[in-house]
């Protein structure tokens, strides 16, 4: 692809991707752009990650998405796309494959718990979006992205007088006839932002849970060191899983432990002890919650006050909060209100891009020896 105009570059692309059966648009082009624009890719396999989040709105896109991509890039023709299977008709006088023999198709799941909550009590299912509003959820992890790049927090470079790079330097010198007549400085590559995010899948969470658990994903796909947690009173790290989903796909199947209420001192607790190189000064840790917890209160202040102390920004989503008339009457909320740096009404889409023309994921509290 060429670099010297990526506008027109990616135009090209997302026309071929049209005829390959895509729903691309000029929205996707603007939004490809956008995003590496924030981004310090060096390689084509990062490019391909962040532009397959950007094109891929199903799971037989974002499957194909790599064939198309080498196939643009050499100019071979991409491989044939197999046609659906075909069906006979009702009462059609030859039998059907499940007439013949045993069936071959894997039978559907049902019934599974990935959440429970005392308060609903009720079973739900998580999925990943697709089409249109995996769009917008893109744009705002897009937008996430930039409002991590504009804390201090993003080491962008060396401080102080840059260092000789005496490898360049001498091979340019042996160049000259031996004579250091140039001096190269060392390149230091920029270190993409650190974030990691906890999100709260009790039952009380289930109508946000696709939402924000789509929203990591698509962060996921972008340079950030991300870690993702889920938990209800046991937590799960699911950094590794959420890589290797397409949309449409459950992040949560098979995680029978997400059951029961909602402990989130003991939560907090669990990550800063067991993942506690993942926290440092230039990380921003985000933890979606509605704040109705059954756990340890006590535990959950002491909890909260350290991480805010370890690292640069604490930030709470709160999906209840976006409701009319809310008031932080919960347990959770009111303890730890005083102690996180933003405490922000974010449950889809709008709000979410709301909070960050806002500035969300900023630091707002100053720190000191004394917080830990």
């Amino acid at each position: 692809m060429d670099g010297s105009d990526p506008a027109a570059a990616l135009a090209s692309f997302s026309h071929y991707l049209r005829r390959q059966g895509f729903s691309t648009g000029p929205d996707d082009t603007r939004l490809a752009l956008l995003a590496l624009g924030h981004s310090h890719l060096l390689d084509g396999g990062e490019v391909q990650d962040l532009l397959r989040t950007v094109y891929a709105r199903s799971p037989s896109e974002w499957s194909r998405f790599p064939d198309l991509w080498t196939a643009y890039l050499t100019g071979r023709r991409p491989r044939a796309v197999p046609p659906p299977p075909r069906t006979l008709p009702e009462g059609s006088g030859s039998k059907s494959r499940e007439e013949a023999g045993p069936s071959l198709t894997r039978p559907a799941v049902t019934g599974r718990r990935l959440a429970y909550s005392p308060t609903w009590g009720e079973r739900f299912d998580v999925r990943l979006a697709t089409g249109s509003e995996l769009l917008g959820v893109r744009q705002a992890a897009i937008g996430t992205l930039a409002a991590l790049h504009q804390h201090p927090g993003t080491r962008r470079g060396a401080p102080g007088h840059p260092l000789l790079d005496m490898r360049r330097t001498m091979a340019a010198a042996l160049r000259l006839g031996g004579e250091p007549a140039v001096w190269h400085e060392r390149r230091r590559r920029p270190q993409p932002p650190a974030m990691v995010l906890v999100v709260d899948c009790s039952g009380s969470m289930r109508e946000h849970a696709s939402y924000l658990l789509t929203w990591a994903w698509a962060l996921s796909r972008l340079p950030i060191r991300l870690e993702v947690f889920v938990f209800s009173t046991e937590v799960i790290r699911l950094t590794p899983r959420l890589r290797r989903l397409s949309p449409g796909q459950d992040p949560l199947v098979g995680l029978d432990a997400l059951s029961g209420g909602t402990k989130i001192g003991a939560a907090l607790e669990h990550i800063l002890t067991a993942y506690r190189e993942r926290l440092g000064p230039r990380t921003t840790l985000a933890v979606a919650s509605d704040g109705f917890d059954s756990g340890d209160q006590a535990l959950l202040s002491v909890s909260t006050r350290a991480l805010a102390a370890r690292v640069h920004c604490l930030t709470w989503l709160n999906p209840a909060a976006s409701q009319k008339g809310y008031r932080p009457q919960s347990a959770g909320i009111r303890t730890v209100l005083p102690l996180v740096d933003q405490h922000l009404p974010v449950h889809d889409r709008a709000s979410m891009l709301a909070a960050l023309q806002q500035g969300a994921f900023r630091r707002t509290f100053k720190r000191s020896a004394a917080d830990g």
